[in-house]
């Protein structure tokens, strides 16, 4: 129904994320529900809402080119934020 499946991450201090992503596996959060926690700004997790967002097809920085190419039948999606990219 939705729910997060895992996820991969890359780059300096990613185990900072680990703890979000472990709980929204174990509670089978949803990327909108990731999506509308609340991510303090500005933090290294807002990159974890923006990820969400993209999946739930409502990205915030993310170029609209990949709302033109998102298709309906899209079952798994992945992001590549680079570490040194400003959000």
């Amino acid at each position: 129904y939705g729910e997060l499946l895992g996820a991969s991450m890359i780059g300096p201090e990613v185990t900072e994320l680990l703890p979000e992503l472990t709980l929204a596996r174990m509670m089978e959060l949803t990327p909108h529900e990731i999506a509308r926690n609340v991510h303090a700004h500005p933090t290294l997790s807002e990159v974890l809402m923006e990820a969400a967002h993209g999946a739930d097809g409502t990205p915030i920085h993310i170029q609209e080119i990949y709302l033109e190419s998102k298709s309906a039948d899209i079952k798994r999606q992945h992001f590549l934020i680079p570490s040194n990219q400003a959000i």
